[in-house]
């Protein structure tokens, strides 16, 4: 029995993502006579198991991440960086508006600074007793060193891993550009097919009644309400679903203002997964804005449904299925919107989307790699 303790983002069991999709996945699929998974949250008083090897999931952390590994050292290590590429990080926070002082300091830190701060803040948040208080303050007063090279530290720990789980090879040629990552332990796993075993069937294209669909929470990462305000001023039809981050905010009323003042926007609020997997089948095309992205479940579950996929290129689904996507220039929502507008009046809908990787293939390949690095130990 391998003894696997899986680091995850400190919020990953209150707040989902593409990220604890693959965890659950890999949980799911993994052998439980061969493997002996334990999810741990991230926090700097977190204890690791003696004989464990550890699988850090997200580098986007830094602080977390070389906390981890420091909390891992002496025993085997993976990572799944699930990396976002730093010049579109920067680019986001630069446009970030509307969420008060979270905005204002996203423009002005660095994004070391940041995240420094947002890892003292987080921690503080989730502390157990007065004792893990002082413990965290501690630590992070002892990171401060690290705020000007943090990333390099994060390259460094990436090279001593036994092995670097890449979701398409577009993340590690961002992950070295950012990190200096050398790439010689790297490994693909993708994303597993979002229809594994069966596969919802989409309306057939000519009775397809929704054009243009965007779907993940509303918030400025995602660039919503910047896309539904230009479809608003061109009169273009488009359906926004999911949940809206941040109901009160500035950027929470300016959305709801938009959508109540435009004939042409519909809100559905969150859906269940069947429901947007339904609404995704009268779809013709899904537009992705978001500032970034790595490898998208939504744009995955899309052309799989038959949708045309009209990306911002921050992420690498075109890695996979390339003639599945088309790709904005330089991040320019105009673009982004007339290719999403001209691939909606085609006769015709995409070819069938050919992607070999299910979740219980990629999890095969993770677990050859966790016997493998235990074997390293023993010897």
């Amino acid at each position: 029995m391998i003894s696997v303790d899986m680091i995850v983002r400190s919020d990953a069991l209150t707040k989902g993502g593409g990220d604890m999709i693959q965890v659950d996945q890999y949980r799911k699929h993994l052998p439980t006579e061969m493997f002996d998974v334990r999810i741990v949250p991230f926090h700097p008083t977190m204890a690791l198991r003696d004989d464990a090897l550890v699988h850090v999931v997200n580098v986007d952390r830094p602080f977390d991440f070389v906390l981890a590994t420091s909390a891992a050292r002496g025993r085997p290590m993976i990572v799944s960086p699930i990396h976002h590429d730093l010049a579109a990080v920067r680019r986001m926070r630069s446009a970030e508006r509307g969420l008060g002082a979270r905005s204002l300091v996203g423009r002005l830190l660095s994004e070391s600074g940041r995240e420094w701060a947002a890892t003292c803040v987080r921690s503080l948040k989730q502390r157990s007793s007065t004792r893990d208080a002082f413990v965290v303050l501690r630590t992070m007063l002892g990171q401060l060193r690290r705020v000007s090279r943090v990333w390099s530290d994060v390259g460094r720990a990436l090279d001593d891993a036994y092995s670097v789980f890449l979701l398409a090879p577009g993340e590690g040629r961002s992950l070295s550009r950012d990190t200096g990552w050398k790439g010689q332990n790297s490994a693909l796993v993708p994303n597993g097919s979002p229809f594994d075993t069966s596969r919802p069937e989409g309306q057939p294209w000519l009775s397809r009644d929704i054009d243009l669909i965007v779907v993940g929470r509303v918030e400025p990462r995602k660039r919503t309400l910047d896309l539904v305000r230009l479809a608003a001023a061109r009169g273009v039809d488009i359906t926004v679903v999911g949940p809206l981050h941040a109901h009160e905010s500035p950027f929470g009323m300016a959305f709801r203002a938009a959508v109540e003042q435009s004939p042409t926007i519909t809100w559905t609020g969150p859906k269940s997964s069947e429901e947007v997997l339904e609404l995704m089948g009268r779809s013709k095309v899904l537009a992705n804005a978001s500032w970034v992205e790595v490898q998208s479940l939504v744009e995955l579950e899309a052309a799989h449904l038959g949708c045309y996929v009209v990306s911002s290129g921050t992420g690498h689904t075109s890695d996979w299925i390339p003639a599945s996507v088309s790709t904005a220039e330089n991040d320019d929502l105009v673009d982004l919107l007339e290719r999403a507008v001209h691939l909606a009046t085609s006769l015709t809908g995409p070819e069938a989307v050919a992607y070999p990787h299910t979740w219980a293939s990629v999890t095969a390949h993770v677990a050859d790699a966790y016997v493998a690095a235990s074997e390293t130990v023993l010897r």
